[in-house]
């Protein structure tokens, strides 16, 4: 049954959550690469790129299929697997299918979920340069992109005015599917409304992960 259109933000508090939307990936098997204790640092982002560099400050969509409503986001941060503890954030623009706002503010991380590292994917070949981490063509080249998918809890707040106006708590999922990666996962980001139904599903924009030491 086709869900009716709801408005995200209440009168008495905001009502957008962003989440998973689907279990990750498996963990056994070739398909999957552990990461080694010697680095237990994951760095997120959502990246762009200008001409063939990769750099900071890039915008993915995702769509919920039953309505229409898009989730933008900006974002990075970094995870701590092994800890259990990630951090970063950035910002978010709600939109129903008509174009109109119906949230929009700051993202905050309060929680790791889980970290899956995918086997295989590469910025090698590509032509791109990375200006975030020591990937490829980054001096020192340290090959530190990584293919994986990366769930976090998160805390959403509107603004209105510059003023936060209310917030509310949800998940945030990142899948990164480099060239080469052996396990297929759809780039960019999934959102989820539990409250609402709504599952945001990636549309365009990019990610990129960084194995730190």
């Amino acid at each position: 049954m086709r869900m009716t259109k709801k408005v995200l933000i209440p009168s008495v508090a905001l009502a957008f959550i962003v989440g998973t939307a689907f279990v990750a990936a498996g963990r056994s098997g070739s398909d999957t690469a552990a990461v080694s204790q010697t680095r237990q640092f994951v760095r997120w982002d959502l990246p762009q790129f200008q001409a063939n560099y990769v750099v900071m400050g890039g915008e993915d969509v995702s769509t919920d299929a039953a309505t229409g409503d898009t989730a933008t986001l900006t974002g990075s941060g970094q995870a701590e697997p092994f800890e259990h503890e990630a951090a970063g954030g950035g910002t978010f623009v709600h939109r129903h299918a008509d174009g109109s706002i119906a949230a929009s503010g700051i993202y905050r991380v309060t929680g790791f979920v889980r970290w899956t590292p995918l086997f295989g994917g590469t910025l090698e070949g590509t032509g791109l340069v990375d200006t975030i981490g020591n990937g490829t063509g980054a001096i020192p080249d340290e090959s530190e992109e990584h293919s994986g998918v990366l769930v976090m809890r998160v805390q959403f707040v509107v603004l209105k005015d510059g003023e936060p106006t209310g917030s509310v708590n949800g998940r945030l999922r990142i899948n990164c599917h480099l060239p080469g990666t052996t396990v297929f996962v759809p780039e960019g980001i999934v959102v989820r409304i539990p409250s609402f139904d709504l599952v945001f599903r990636p549309t365009s924009g990019n990610t990129l992960f960084h194995t730190l030491r």
